[in-house]
């Protein structure tokens, strides 16, 4: 509801702008744009969305500015860098129109195919920039297929990372780890909180000190959706822990749906967004109670006996209630059940 009166639903997906959508348009568009977003490389590819403002020479004006997803092939050289193509960046592209099953999307086959004309300026620009350097720096200190992990696990860039840990990821069924998601901020704000608790600070400076740094950390892996919605959680933990407001799970997941929904309707209809709270609503709902049916309940006496701590049981009744969550909407868009 709140999309709709917001006016955000009017495009269910990308299309491509009116101008070079009918059957008679060339094979190759000339297209200038600004860069509003960039996903980490992969697959020999860079993934990015343009907001086309002109097309051809002498160029045609496109108003109001189209959105269209971008790929930009690895091959060939270019004058520019690649922590240049940031959001607010001004491009030309040279590019021919790609259906997918997914919507249409504009391919650049070769790097000469794009030129940077204006740097974007702002801190999501400065960020990203800061961002690409680092995958630069991993490249000069570190062996090539170490430094691709590296990339990979600390920044989701798995542009360079090696085949054959890439097959060994995908075939030990842990290929979700090279993706930065709400694990890779979970480890690092706890890992920050655990050191900062250890080395004195107090508990009110340690919760401001977690959300800057979870507020840092996601922009600057490249604010895939999962982590954006991991990050916006624990900074909503942190600020309600700061207004002395006892954490809730289920209020902080809904709070972090309300704002990911309002900031984009459309994330209702991904995959990602249903598996990601569907799994946590779940956890929060049923493991508990699993918890309860495999490992039993008994009297917990002070200094005497404490309650069952079932490590192993625990674990598996965690797994299986976001299983249970998950399964339903596997068997919708899958078709099979893990």
């Amino acid at each position: 509801l709140l999309g709709v009166l917001l006016g955000r639903t009017a495009d269910l997906r990308a299309r491509p702008p009116p101008v070079i959508r009918h059957a008679a348009a060339p094979a190759v568009h000339d297209v200038t744009g600004t860069v509003r977003r960039v996903a980490p490389p992969a697959f020999g590819a860079q993934r990015i969305v343009v907001d086309v403002t002109a097309i051809g020479r002498p160029p045609v004006v496109v108003d109001p500015p189209c959105t269209i997803p971008v790929t930009v092939r690895q091959s060939g050289r270019g004058t520019w860098r690649w922590h240049d193509v940031v959001p607010g960046s001004r491009v030309r592209l040279l590019a021919r129109l790609d259906h997918r099953r997914h919507g249409p999307r504009l391919v650049v086959t070769d790097r000469r195919g794009l030129t940077v004309l204006e740097r974007g300026d702002g801190v999501a620009a400065s960020l990203a920039r800061t961002r690409r350097k680092a995958t630069w720096t991993y490249a000069r200190h570190l062996d090539r297929r170490d430094a691709g992990l590296a990339r990979a696990l600390l920044l989701g860039d798995r542009g360079r990372l090696d085949r054959r840990d890439r097959d060994l990821f995908r075939s030990t069924g842990q290929a979700h780890l090279l993706a930065v998601s709400g694990l890779h901020v979970g480890l690092l704000v706890g890992g920050v909180v655990f050191l900062l608790r250890c080395a004195g600070v107090g508990l009110r400076a340690t919760w401001c000190l977690g959300a800057v740094v979870a507020a840092c950390y996601v922009p600057f892996t490249g604010a895939p959706p999962s982590a954006v919605r991991a990050g916006v959680g624990a900074i909503a933990w942190f600020v309600g822990a700061l207004l002395g407001r006892a954490p809730r799970g289920l209020a902080v997941l809904v709070l972090v749906a309300l704002l990911v929904l309002v900031a984009d309707p459309l994330h209702l209809g991904s995959v990602s967004f249903q598996l990601s709270f569907s799994a946590v609503a779940s956890i929060l709902l049923l493991a508990g109670r699993l918890r309860s049916l495999l490992v039993g309940e008994r009297l917990v006496l002070h200094r005497l006996q404490g309650p069952v701590r079932a490590p192993v049981r625990s674990a598996l009744a965690v797994s299986l209630a976001a299983w249970l969550g998950t399964a339903p909407l596997f068997a919708l868009h899958i078709g099979r059940l893990c």
